[in-house]
């Protein structure tokens, strides 16, 4: 399909089979928001399933921070089992595990910038795995400034029981002081909680404009 083949899917007014129509076109569109505007986005399939994506990308280092441990982990690429994303996400789960999720029982994500950023953002699933106790836990995204400061903890937006949970939610942070300079991204263990793990996919950061 040719640059104005695909052009003209967006202005002719048949729009019923626009999705599948860009499927078919080769153009990945995910039944989530649009990544934020001007902005690196991190999608992980640029690489295959259960690559080590520590150093992966210019502008960030990755890294699992794993409970009751001093040496970080490693990050890796690894395929989702969700049917709305059958692409890459990222993981502390290595590839001998079947599966991509994980909470804070296992580890969690550590991002940190080369330069520190005013806004940063990733797009989370909750998946609960209920037991005798309620499920409060949720994904989050834990913004730092440079000298460790925490500046904000940003859960996932649904509530167990809500209609959207369970679907892929944008979780965004934007510094109106002190830049970012790390973020932690994970999924609670909390214990009056049933678990609770995460998916997380399309890192995204401000692009950096050189003059």
């Amino acid at each position: 399909m040719t640059v104005r083949q695909i052009r003209d899917l967006f202005v002719t007014q048949r729009t019923n089979d626009l999705r599948q129509d860009l499927a078919d076109a080769g153009i990945r569109v995910p039944d989530r928001r649009p990544p934020l505007e001007l902005s690196i986005v991190l999608n992980f399939d640029d690489v295959a399933d259960g690559t080590v994506i520590d150093s992966q990308y210019s502008g960030v280092t990755l890294a699992a921070i794993k409970p009751g441990q001093t040496a970080k982990g490693h990050v890796y690429a690894r395929k989702s089992w969700d049917k709305n994303n059958s692409t890459n996400v990222m993981s502390v789960q290595p590839p001998d595990i079947g599966l991509a999720t994980f909470d804070d029982g296992t580890g969690c994500i550590e991002v940190c910038f080369a330069k520190a950023v005013k806004s940063v953002a990733v797009d989370a699933l909750a998946l609960a795995w209920q037991d005798l106790r309620p499920v409060t836990a949720k994904p989050y995204l834990e913004a730092y400034d440079a000298s460790g400061n925490k500046l904000a903890r940003v859960m996932y937006p649904a509530s167990f029981g809500d209609a959207n949970w369970g679907t892929w939610l944008r979780l965004q942070y934007v510094a109106s002081g002190a830049p970012i300079a790390r973020v932690l991204i994970g999924s609670e263990r909390l214990n009056n909680s049933s678990p609770v793990y995460g998916l997380f996919d399309q890192l995204s950061f401000p692009m950096t404009l050189r003059p």
